[in-house]
């Protein structure tokens, strides 16, 4: 399967650091602007990139693109056990 999502071995911190700061900074834009679903579509996916990375690190293993519910639900799982 080809790879799905950048790791923390494909970007530096910086690189990594600007990229959620300009995607902050869009979302702060969209609220101001009265676009919402732009601004919860622009915060569900930096959620998701953290969850997925937390989730990798975790597991040791490749986690493809995944909703937040199902994020969510691996994560308890892996807290519970």
């Amino acid at each position: 399967m080809p790879k799905m999502r950048a790791t923390i071995f494909d970007v530096s911190g910086k690189v990594k650091y600007d990229i959620i700061r300009s995607s902050m900074s869009q979302y702060n834009k969209a609220v101001e602007s009265g676009f919402y679903f732009e601004a919860t579509t622009l915060i569900e996916s930096l959620i998701c990139d953290r969850l997925e990375s937390r989730l990798g690190e975790l597991t040791k293993d490749a986690v493809t693109f995944k909703t937040l519910g199902r994020l969510r639900e691996e994560l308890l799982k892996m807290t519970t056990n």
